[in-house]
C-alpha cells in the first residue's frame, strides 16, 4: 500500500472499506497501461513506481505528467465515460490497484462523493 499520507483522505476510506474492489495489477517498466482514445474500463491508483501521461502532438508522444504513489489516472473516463484524453505507460516497474466500471459504479451508490472527489483530484492536471 502506498504510504497512506500520500492518498487523498477520500481514497484512504474507500481503499479501507472496499479493498476487494480493487484489482492488483503491476506493469513494467514500459508497458502501456491504456492509450489514447481508448474506451474506458477502469481507474487506477498507483501503489508503487510512476506513470507517464502521453497524448499524440504532431505525429508523436508528449509527455504532459507524471503521476507517482498515490496518484490516479483513468478517473476522467469512467466518470465521463468518454474516450481515454491520453496514454498512460510506466516509467518504471509500477504496481497498481485497478478499479472497474461495474465497481466503481457502484461504489458511486455507496459513496456519492466519490465523484466530486475524483473530479477534484483530476482538473487541476488539466488547467
Amino acid at each position: 500500500m502506498p504510504d497512506p499520507t500520500t492518498l487523498p483522505p477520500w481514497l484512504r476510506d474507500v481503499l479501507a472499506d472496499h479493498r476487494d474492489d480493487f484489482d492488483p495489477l503491476t506493469l513494467a517498466a514500459g508497458e502501456r497501461l491504456f492509450s489514447e482514445g481508448d474506451t474506458p474500463d477502469a481507474l487506477y491508483v498507483v501503489r508503487s513506481g510512476a506513470l507517464d501521461v502521453l497524448v499524440d502532438e504532431d505525429g508523436g508522444a508528449k509527455s504532459v505528467a507524471h503521476i507517482g504513489e498515490g496518484g490516479i489516472v483513468g478517473e476522467m473516463g469512467v466518470l465521463t465515460d468518454q474516450p481515454r484524453t491520453a496514454s498512460v505507460q510506466a516509467l518504471e516497474s509500477t504496481r497498481l490497484w485497478r478499479l472497474s466500471r461495474e465497481a466503481f459504479d457502484r461504489l458511486r451508490d455507496i459513496v456519492p462523493a466519490m465523484d466530486r472527489a475524483l473530479a477534484q483530484e483530476a482538473v487541476p492536471r488539466w488547467q
